[in-house]
C-alpha cells in the first residue's frame, strides 16, 4: 500500500525540510549479505534478545554482554562471543549496539565503571537503540564524539514478538555513515529503517509515536469501561474492534483480552513518557 504520507496532503515548512527530506527507508528484500565488521550488543532483554538472535541467524559475528551474564548462555550456544564488560565489547568490536530499559540504564552503560566510554577509540561506532529522551541521547552523542567515536541513535518500534520475527521499524538519526555501515544489521532485525537527520530527531519521533499509541490504548480503556457500564460484553467489544474498520496488527497484539489491555495500560506511564514532548510546542500547532 502507498505510504500514508503520500496519500494525505501534508504541508511542511521549508525550515523543517532538511530532516523531512532526509528521511528514507530501506526495505528488506531477498537475502542479506552480513557485514564483515565485528558487531557488539549490550542488553539482552525482551527486545535485545530477538535482535541478537536475528543478527546471528543472518551470519553476523556478534559479541554480547548482559548485566545478568546467564542470559548470554543461549546466544553463546548459537555462536556469539562473550564480553566481560561493556568497555571490553566496545574495544573488541567495530560497531556496538545497546538496547536497555530506560534513560538511566542507557547513561549508566556509557558512563559507569567499565562502561562504553572506556572502550571508545577514534572510529569506533556506538548505536543506541534504547528509547530515551532527546536530552539524554544528545548527552550520549556528545560524550561518545568527544572520544573520537561515531554515534547513531536507532530506537525501534515494535513488540517483543515483532523483535523475534525480525520485523521491527528502526528510526535512526546521527552519523549517516554509521547508518550505512549498519545496513545489513538493520535488514536482519527489521522490516524497514528510516534515517531522520541529526541526533535527537529519532528520539523525538519515537516519543510522538508512543504518544499516539498511548492515546489509542487510553481510548480502548474508555471503551472497555463504557461497555461494562452499559452492560455490554468487554470481550465482544474487543472482537468487534478487531474485525471492524479499526482492525490492525496493533489491536490484535495489544487487545487479545481485557486483562492484557489493563496490564498494558498500567505500564503506559513508563512506556509512553509523553510529558517529555511538552517543550516542543511546535507539534501542538499542527493540531
Amino acid at each position: 500500500m502507498e505510504p500514508i504520507s503520500k496519500r494525505l496532503k501534508i504541508v511542511e515548512e521549508d525550515t523543517r525540510s532538511t530532516s523531512i527530506q532526509a528521511a528514507d527507508s530501506t526495505a528488506i528484500n531477498g537475502s542479506i549479505t552480513p557485514t564483515d565488521k565485528r558487531i557488539g550488543f549490550l542488553g539482552l532483554g525482551l527486545m535485545g534478545s530477538g535482535i541478537v538472535s536475528n543478527l546471528l541467524k543472518m551470519g553476523h559475528v556478534v559479541t554480547v554482554w548482559n548485566r545478568t551474564v546467564e542470559k548470554c548462555d543461549l546466544f553463546i550456544q548459537e555462536g556469539a562471543r562473550l564480553g566481560r564488560t561493556p568497555a571490553e565489547v566496545v574495544s573488541m568490536c567495530d560497531i556496538t549496539f545497546s538496547c536497555v530499559s530506560d534513560p538511566k540504564a542507557a547513561r549508566d552503560l556509557v558512563l559507569g565503571p567499565s562502561g562504553v566510554l572506556q572502550g571508545i577509540r577514534p572510529g569506533k561506532c556506538y548505536v543506541e537503540m534504547s528509547t530515551v529522551d532527546p536530552e539524554t541521547i544528545t548527552e550520549l552523542s556528545q560524550v561518545i564524539s568527544s572520544r573520537g567515536g561515531r554515534f547513531l541513535e536507532a530506537p525501534v518500534a515494535g513488540s517483543q514478538q515483532v523483535s523475534n520475527e525480525g520485523m521491527l521499524v528502526i528510526l535512526a538519526s546521527g552519523d549517516r555513515t554509521v547508518y550505512e555501515d549498519c545496513s545489513s544489521c538493520f535488514q536482519a532485525m527489521g522490516k524497514t529503517s528510516f534515517f531522520l537527520g541529526e541526533v535527537g530527531n529519532a528520539a523525538r519521533m519515537m516519543l510522538i509515536l508512543n504518544m499516539v499509541q498511548g492515546s489509542f490504548m487510553a481510548t480502548i480503556a474508555e471503551g472497555l469501561t463504557l461497555a461494562q457500564a452499559t452492560g455490554q460484553s468487554q470481550h465482544t467489544f474487543l472482537d468487534i474492534l478487531s474485525q471492524g474498520q479499526m482492525a490492525s496488527t496493533f489491536v490484535d497484539q495489544k487487545c487479545q483480552s481485557e486483562s492484557q489491555t489493563k496490564t498494558l495500560l498500567s505500564q503506559s506511564a513508563k512506556k509512553y513518557p509523553v510529558s517529555q514532548m511538552a517543550p516542543y510546542s511546535l507539534y501542538s500547532a499542527l493540531l
